[in-house]
């Protein structure tokens, strides 16, 4: 069995919110995606796709800070110890609204 495309072990994403408190957009998240494989990533507004799919992109750590645990590899490679155009060579992302989507990861 090919080792996997995407591969996230024991992922925490949290945030600080505007009042102090702390925010965990995502628990403790284990998952594989195999080369060759679609996955979809559906649900109500807030649970945590988006957040799901910038971990997955680099995008968090790289541009969006906050804590992070756990592990993400893209082929292979730790998305947090590699550079965004090495895992972009290998991953895209279309956001919700691609014509505003790099606006939005600059302000982040």
């Amino acid at each position: 069995m090919p080792s996997p495309a995407i591969e996230l072990r024991g992922v925490t994403k949290r945030f600080a919110t505007p009042k102090g408190g702390i925010y965990t957009a995502i628990r403790d998240l284990t998952m594989e995606v195999a080369p060759g494989e679609f996955c979809a990533v559906v649900g109500p507004t807030g649970c945590g796709k988006s957040t799901l799919l910038h971990i997955c992109a680099g995008v968090i750590p790289h541009f969006i800070s906050g804590e992070l645990s756990g592990s993400v590899k893209v082929m292979g490679q730790e998305t947090a110890d590699g550079s965004l155009a090495r895992i972009a060579a290998n991953l895209g992302m279309v956001a919700q609204d691609p014509e505003n989507q790099l606006s939005a990861w600059r302000r982040a």
